[in-house]
């Protein structure tokens, strides 16, 4: 997400695997009109949380940049309580 580039970037070091990904860049994704973000499966239930939280800012978790767009959608197949 500090990737300023409006292109796709390989990344060869990330911290969860695969260590060998392609993402894109701020420019590329802050050009959207629409953005989807999906958390799918019981690993991703503290990613889902984080992305819900508040207090994170787009740096904390780079997935709230799609909260920037027009229109933007969350998918899930997590329950998330209501407090």
């Amino acid at each position: 997400i500090e990737q300023e580039g409006d292109g796709f970037f390989l990344v060869h070091d990330a911290p969860k695997p695969p260590a060998q990904r392609m993402t894109a860049g701020r420019r590329l994704i802050s050009g959207a009109d629409t953005g989807v973000v999906i958390f799918f499966g019981s690993t991703k239930g503290k990613a889902l949380l984080d992305f819900l939280n508040p207090k994170l800012s787009c740096k904390d978790c780079p997935a709230k940049i799609i909260l920037e767009l027009p229109h933007h959608y969350l998918l899930t197949d997590q329950e998330v309580g209501v407090q």
